[in-house]
């Protein structure tokens, strides 16, 4: 049962004895419990104008259902309209009905600090935000001077794309020259300035395919989501072991020039199977490129 201090108006309020009252509210509290059975439906005569039971008594919760409602039914049936991107879009860029921007082959990279909770956990916070701000600025910078563009910091990662000329290179060097900044800059400077035994790890992996921004959310709340295999697969890499930072898929692989592949003959790629991933064919790296 469901009580209700104030149902009628203030003139029928005054009017009635303190027993009437009690009597009217035992009463109403009764027609509402078997109201609430029924949301949903006409609220009954007896209810004040200008309101429904279900609504008073759930905080408006049913006009959120409603709203709900109608945009998930909006987005499964409206028709999609997809656009050919040449530069890789911000959220403005992309509408909020169905609508995508499709950049052909893009190259992925995600790069991720590994054992970042284990370090939460056991070390001063401001240690921490030390470390994640340091690696996420080489990330940053790195990825940049790349040509590559930022789309995303999630946390202790970042997500970056590479389109045109020599994508697949510069994503790859870009994920090298991480290891080397992670090992002769960060490190370094973080013993130098820290008595510990923490040791600085991550992981990049990188992917390649057809890729759509679609945006998401609501109005003034919103960003953009990357449709495709190689955003799924990119990410997932950064799950495998941090002893080899760099991971790629075998298209990117494939998309190597041999400056890229080899050095002084010497091959900077080990290939491996992924048995997570249907044994899908990837590559692991665990060299480094010199920043000058």
């Amino acid at each position: 049962m469901v009580a209700i201090s104030v149902v009628t108006t203030s003139s029928e309020r005054d009017s009635i004895s303190t027993e009437e009252d009690s009597t009217r509210k035992v009463a109403i509290s009764i027609k509402v419990a078997s109201e609430v059975k029924n949301c949903g439906q006409p609220s009954p005569a007896w209810w004040p104008a200008g309101g429904s039971a279900c609504n008073t008594l759930t905080g408006g919760r049913m006009a959120l259902k409603d709203d709900l409602t109608s945009e998930v039914r909006t987005i499964f049936k409206s028709a999609w309209t997809e656009t050919t991107g040449r530069v890789v879009p911000a959220p403005s860029d992309v509408g909020l009905g169905n609508k995508a921007t499709l950049l052909e082959q893009a190259v992925v990279f995600y790069a991720d600090l590994d054992g970042s909770t284990n370090m939460v956990d056991k070390k001063k916070w401001e240690f921490s935000a030390e470390i994640y701000k340091t690696f996420l600025h080489c990330a940053a910078k790195i990825v940049k001077a790349e040509s590559g563009d930022i789309t995303a910091y999630d946390g202790d990662r970042i997500m970056a794309i590479f389109i045109g000329d020599n994508k697949h290179d510069r994503a790859a060097r870009a994920a090298l020259k991480l290891r080397w900044a992670v090992l002769n800059i960060i490190q370094p400077l973080m013993k130098e300035q820290y008595s510990t035994d923490f040791v600085i790890a991550h992981t990049v992996g990188i992917d390649v395919s057809d890729l759509r921004a679609v945006r998401t959310g609501v109005r003034g709340d919103n960003d953009l989501v990357w449709v495709g295999r190689a955003a799924n697969y990119a990410a997932k890499m950064t799950t495998l072991s941090s002893d080899y930072p760099t991971w790629i898929s075998k298209a990117v692989y494939d998309g190597l020039s041999s400056s890229l592949r080899t050095s002084n003959s010497q091959s900077m790629w080990e290939a491996r199977t992924w048995s997570a991933m249907n044994n899908m064919s990837i590559y692991r790296s665990n060299w480094n490129w010199a920043i000058s």
